[in-house]
């Protein structure tokens, strides 16, 4: 684990992409909505990857699993990104997520969540979780918040 979190601090944040339309609904939603991020990556590298593709100005906090093991589920990450933003309504605070992690940790805080269909996930894992809704590309994921709203 050693040797892969320093070749990872090295090198991670370069074997990164952003998939198509991602940045360009982020900007956009980050006009109208406060945006965080709550990921499984450890929390420097995630801030990393975020610094890297010049996309922190879009987020009000970016939170990730503690080197300690203290945030070890996403339910733990994302409580901990909450407590970092302030005040919230559960009602109007969604997780989008590409995997089954996602809508899990979601449900523990009850918290609406939207699964993606790009990333690393399969849809039935977000079917079996019990996303919210579920979107196939960026445009329908504005389209829907724009409805939620």
């Amino acid at each position: 684990m050693a040797f892969y979190r320093e070749h990872y601090a090295k090198n991670g944040k370069s074997m990164n992409k952003i998939y198509a339309g991602v940045e360009e609904t982020i900007k956009e939603l980050s006009k109208e909505h406060v945006l965080a991020v709550g990921t499984s990556k450890l929390e420097e590298s995630a801030r990393d990857i975020i610094k890297y593709f010049d996309l922190e100005k879009y987020f009000a906090f970016v939170g990730g699993a503690a080197m300690d093991g203290s945030r070890n589920t996403k339910a733990k990450v994302l409580k901990y990104v909450l407590e970092n933003i302030g005040e919230y309504d559960s009602e109007e605070t969604y997780m989008i997520g590409d995997r089954f992690y996602d809508i899990k940790g979601a449900k523990e805080l009850n918290l609406k969540s939207i699964g993606v269909k790009w990333g690393y996930g399969e849809e039935k894992e977000l079917i079996d979780a019990g996303a919210d809704y579920i979107v196939n590309n960026t445009d329908e994921l504005k389209e829907l918040v724009k409805r939620i709203k």
